[in-house]
């Protein structure tokens, strides 16, 4: 089992220290935050598993916290334990905000915290947006289900059988190759000279194909890989065939792209970094007012809003096809850097009905076709961008 991430929001060094001593130990991954911005920022930079959040904050209330984190697709499904000495208060933010799962009143103690945590990250019906990592059967059974049958398998023993099907099928094709490379092979030890001849096979996307081609996408289901495994073209691709709707994450060193797909069409790409988003954009920003530009930029930031859907509801953009433009220019180079990018991690969450801001301004994208990056070789793009310092 992946370890656990926690972020702890609270202006209180004592509290986040007690939090933090108490979660540790069993075996929790404890992110410590002071105020509502940093907890943004930590929480769209690496998706956690809770927020243990006060209700209070230096910079803005748990309420406004709540609000910014279901905005926000990548946040919208984090289940929210809110901590407060105003227990009127936390009951009420608890009934209104539907990420705050359960909450508890100062002073509490550490046992009854962990307790209180363990419950929630241990229980499937915790928060329902919560996507679980499982591939389900093409045949439709569910996890855990049990047929009547003695013999009958459950979904792991059904997949690893059709795991070594296919393992088998494919090696027995590859291996009829055996007596011509064995007259190759020289001095070559056996192992290093048949591992490179199999994977230069294709054998192991071959067999990647076949178990997502035996396997169909549910409600609840992420699968996560690095791009050297399978690239950003070829899971694109697949989520096409299958017609999936959901969020396509890539994580590159800069910025995070994000790959919004309804039917397996692409009808919204953006990012978290304006700079990178807008890089080789044709406005001049010079003339737009500073205060609404660093508003765009925050926005994209903390709740992946492109930088021009911004401008556009601001009044700064009012020339839609301009508008639509610019959406088309920088999602399609947002998604292109992330299909040039060499072994980034990817992800996909099935997420149906979309964001109403995705479905709003979504358009039709086509898949650019890129190779594969040179590491020898970089692309450098000159153009104004607006300015994050």
């Amino acid at each position: 089992m992946s370890q656990k991430r926690v972020i702890v929001v609270d202006d209180s060094l004592t509290i986040r220290k007690m939090i933090e001593m108490g979660l540790r130990p069993d075996g929790y991954e404890v992110i410590a935050t002071q105020t509502g911005e940093e907890c943004l920022a930590a929480a769209t930079g690496s998706i956690p598993d809770l927020i243990v959040m006060d209700y209070t904050l230096p910079d803005m209330q748990a309420t406004e916290l709540c609000q910014w984190l279901m905005q926000s697709p990548v946040t919208m499904g984090v289940p929210v334990l809110l901590i407060s000495g105003d227990g009127d208060a936390a009951r009420q933010l608890y009934q209104d905000a539907e990420n705050v799962v359960d909450y508890l009143t100062k002073p509490f103690a550490p046992n009854v915290l962990k307790a209180v945590v363990n419950s929630l990250l241990t229980r499937p019906e915790a928060d329902p947006k919560l996507k679980s990592t499982i591939i389900v059967p093409s045949d439709g059974s569910q996890p855990g289900e049990v047929e009547e049958d003695a013999g009958a398998l459950d979904v792991s023993e059904k997949l690893m059988k059709k795991f070594d099907q296919l393992l088998r099928s494919r090696l027995a094709t590859a291996s009829k190759n055996i007596p011509e490379w064995e007259a190759q092979r020289g001095d070559q030890s056996a192992e290093a000279y048949y591992v490179d001849r199999f994977v230069k096979a294709g054998l192991l996307l071959q067999i990647t194909r076949d178990m997502l081609g035996a396997t169909t996408l549910r409600e609840d289901v992420v699968f996560r890989f690095k791009s050297d495994f399978m690239s950003v073209v070829e899971a694109l691709t697949y989520l096409e065939s299958v017609k999936a709707t959901g969020m396509f994450r890539v994580e590159l060193p800069q910025e995070t792209v994000l790959v919004f797909l309804e039917a397996g069409e692409i009808i919204a790409i953006t990012s978290n970094d304006a700079r990178s988003y807008c890089k080789g954009a044709a406005v001049d920003f010079r003339n737009l007012p500073q205060d609404v530009v660093m508003a765009a930029v925050v926005a994209q930031r903390k709740s992946y809003i492109p930088f021009y859907v911004s401008l556009h509801l601001a009044g700064q953009l009012p020339d839609q096809e301009m508008f639509e433009g610019l959406l088309r220019s920088q999602g399609e180079s947002s998604i292109a850097r992330a299909i040039a990018a060499a072994s980034v991690a990817c992800s996909f969450t099935t997420m149906d009905p979309l964001p109403e801001l995705v479905l709003q301004y979504s358009l039709n994208y086509a898949l650019p076709q890129i190779s594969p990056p040179n590491p020898a070789t970089g692309t450098e793009e000159h153009s104004e961008s607006p300015d994050t310092a």
